[in-house]
């Protein structure tokens, strides 16, 4: 949610229409959740496409020009309904990666870490 209000412009559900793995969306667009969930979003337009053969998925179109793509394949009712909440909330930006190592002038004083430090310094355990 941004400080504005809610950034989500459009979702969009692309299901089959009898696909297995389409079920559980198919279930939660007939239910009343669904329903209720559109009734309170009345600024989101929701539109459903059937593909044939193709898994289901939901996409978020967002105010930024960003969308979101989430898999529902073999997804429960209760399952989708999160998901589309979350779509809702977040606000269309792309994810950031944040796999930069840190790294320092001054070396730690312990010494480097390594997956064999711990067995330096741990006891052999007595043998019968």
């Amino acid at each position: 949610v941004d400080k504005r209000g809610l950034s989500t412009k459009k979702l969009h559900f692309n299901f089959c229409f009898y696909g297995g793995s389409s079920k559980g969306l198919r279930t939660f667009l007939r239910s009343e959740n669904y329903h209720r969930f559109k009734q309170q979003n009345p600024q989101i337009d929701f539109t459903e496409k059937m593909r044939a053969g193709k898994h289901p998925d939901v996409v978020g179109h967002y105010l930024n020009g960003n969308n979101k793509t989430v898999t529902l394949r073999n997804a429960e009712p209760e399952h989708v309904h999160e998901v589309i909440e979350k779509l809702r909330n977040s606000l269309g930006n792309k994810a950031r990666t944040w796999n930069a190592r840190h790294k320092t002038s001054r070396p730690s004083v312990q010494g480097t870490w390594t997956p064999n430090t711990c067995l330096l310094y741990t006891s052999p355990s007595p043998r019968d």
